[in-house]
């Protein structure tokens, strides 16, 4: 049966090729999400450690005691 669509008398491997593209495309976005959600993480708990060593100097407390 031939349509009027060229796309619609493609062959299978054509097909085939165009779902190995979808997937290899998804695949990527999911690395790159992936990436981003690693770095927001590691950079997330260093400002919290960052935000937890001002405790410890002492100029820090001694601001605190005078109000």
């Amino acid at each position: 049966m031939e349509f009027d669509n060229p796309s619609l008398n493609a062959t299978p491997e054509a097909f085939m090729d165009a779902s190995l593209v979808v997937t290899v495309f998804a695949v990527l976005v999911l690395v790159i999400a992936a990436v981003s959600v690693i770095v927001h993480h590691r950079r997330e708990n260093h400002r919290a450690e960052l935000l937890r060593n001002l405790d410890h100097h002492d100029w820090c407390r001694w601001t605190r005691s005078r109000h």
